[in-house]
Formats: structure tokens, C-alpha cells, sequence
């Protein structure tokens, strides 16, 4: 019979996910999984406000969340956010966006190019529309 890749104690225990965790080191930080956190990953083109963002660079990807709002409705194919060329798509990528008072758009385009472009924006509420954004792209 082949032997276990476990120990003999680890493999006879009555729980062996108990056992291993035991054993784990389980002491391990953002740093060393290389993990960078960007407070500055987007800037606003002019009229557009953002409240809150952020960016986690990890292993060519990019996680990223934003919101914030341009102080009029946008109109198709206009830039409202520029990517930190450093952190650029390596393609264009889609995201959806629904906001604050039911303000959306069909979606908001990653480019290649450091821009992010909204795509049919609709503005549910007040004069300024809102957007939030939240996901992932690949960097390299």
C-alpha cells in the first residue's frame, strides 16, 4: 500500500482538518502574497467627485471598487474616470454599475488605454448621477 502523504499521526487522527490546522502556520500577511493597496488607482476627470476608493494589486490582477458621482448625466462613449497607467487592463474589460437613486448605466469600460468610458447612463434621482463600480481585471 502506498504510504500517506501525511503523518502517521495525522493521518490516524479522529479529525484530520483539525490536526493539520494545528499544524499550519497560518501567520501570513498581505505582504507576503504581494499584495499592494491603492488609495489612488483612479482620477477624476473634471465635474466628477469620488467618495471612496480602492485598488488591491495582486499576482497581474487588478480588484478594484470606486464610487462617486459627476455633477451632470454623462453622455455615451465620455470618459469619467483615468487608471493609474501602471495598472492598466491588459484588454478592455466591462463592468456594471447601478448607484445611489437607481442611477446606472449599460456599463462603464475598462480601456486598455487607462480611461474608464460610460456607456448609456441613465439618471434616476437628482441632477448629479451616480456611479459604483467593483470587480476585477487582469493587469498583464
Amino acid at each position: 500500500m502506498p504510504k500517506p502523504i501525511l503523518s502517521d499521526s495525522l493521518f490516524n487522527a479522529d479529525d484530520v482538518a483539525t490536526a493539520i490546522l494545528n499544524k499550519a502556520n497560518l501567520q501570513i500577511t498581505n505582504n507576503l502574497f504581494g499584495v499592494t493597496h491603492l488609495t489612488n488607482l483612479f482620477s477624476p476627470v473634471s465635474g466628477v467627485s469620488i467618495y471612496i476608493q480602492h485598488g488591491f494589486a495582486f499576482n497581474g490582477f487588478m480588484f478594484c471598487q470606486c464610487r462617486g458621482a459627476k455633477s451632470s448625466i454623462p453622455s455615451t462613449g465620455s470618459k469619467i474616470l483615468d487608471i493609474d497607467s501602471n495598472y492598466t487592463p491588459n484588454m478592455d474589460q466591462i463592468f456594471p454599475t447601478v448607484a445611489f437613486q437607481g442611477d446606472l448605466a449599460n456599463y462603464l469600460m475598462f480601456t486598455d488605454d487607462s480611461e474608464v468610458i460610460v456607456h448609456n447612463p441613465k439618471n434616476e434621482g437628482d441632477g448629479e448621477w451616480y456611479f459604483a463600480l467593483n470587480g476585477f481585471y487582469r493587469t498583464d
